[in-house]
């Protein structure tokens, strides 16, 4: 029987909720066991079977979401991704009705939706569960947490393979405002903002301000003696990239790293 026809089920289980399952704990524990073993074909298989037996005990019984996320799990690593899509997004779609929307309890399963959504080359697709992921890291953690400004970082790299640059700029920035109150203009997190709008502009060919702050860039680095970092080959290149996109070759080629002094962050 394949996922779907099982889930299908689900749609009378109601009525069924009183008829026993005894076999959902033997058949989840074999799975659980094959899949710490690496057997990950006899995990598909008897959390499956978890999976039906579990479908009795009603829709949103959180049993069936165990097995649900269970069988995605080992799809997931036998790299049956859409399969493994399909799967955790049957769980979280029970889990917020079981728990509502904005419940912190989702966030394993919508980081898992997000994983093999992009794994398997949708990374655009994974934007409604990035968005909900942030709302719900903003509310219960805020928005200077790290897995918040994580996940910004995520939705502007979606947008961005989306080709949609506007709406990438916007998420770096917001990530970027957010960073530099929290570690301080000069910090290096503040730095990684600024270089994915730098990308961003160049892109949208918005040249005089992608020099602009990648001139404010490398001199924040010529703060420190950061010789041969990569952090500063990269904002050098970048530099000298639009230079010569905007016709002065000559000026590019005098772009260099002048460390201020010989201290740093590290």
């Amino acid at each position: 029987m394949s996922l779907l026809s099982i889930l299908s089920l689900s749609a009378c289980a109601h009525l069924e909720r009183k008829e026993p399952a005894p076999n959902w704990e033997k058949d989840s524990k074999i799975g659980m066991s094959a899949a710490r073993k690496g057997d990950y074909q006899t995990a598909v298989r008897f959390h499956s079977r978890a999976v039906q037996e579990a479908v009795r005990f009603g829709d949103n019984d959180p049993r069936l979401i165990q097995s649900l996320n269970s069988l995605g799990d080992a799809f997931e690593h036998q790299r049956r991704l859409a399969e493994a899509q399909i799967t955790y997004i049957a769980a979280l779609k029970r889990q917020e009705k079981l728990f509502g929307a904005d419940s912190i309890s989702l966030v394993p399963t919508l980081e898992s939706v997000v994983r093999v959504t992009c794994a398997d080359g949708k990374c655009g697709s994974t934007l409604p569960y990035l968005k909900q992921l942030l709302s719900i890291r903003k509310k219960q953690l805020g928005p200077f947490h790290r897995q918040s400004l994580v996940t910004m970082q995520l939705i502007g790299e979606a947008y961005e393979k989306e080709g949609k640059f506007d709406l990438a700029l916007k998420s770096f920035q917001e990530k970027a405002s957010l960073t530099k109150k929290y570690f301080g203009a000069d910090d290096l997190a503040v730095l990684n903002c600024s270089a994915n709008i730098a990308r961003i502009l160049i892109k949208q060919k918005q040249y005089s301000k992608a020099e602009k702050l990648l001139k404010q860039m490398l001199q924040v680095e010529e703060k420190y003696d950061w010789k041969d970092s990569p952090i500063v080959e990269a904002t050098i290149s970048k530099y000298r990239e639009v230079l010569k996109l905007t016709g002065r070759s000559a000026q590019a080629a005098g772009i260099v790293y002048r460390p201020k002094k010989k201290t740093g962050f590290f």
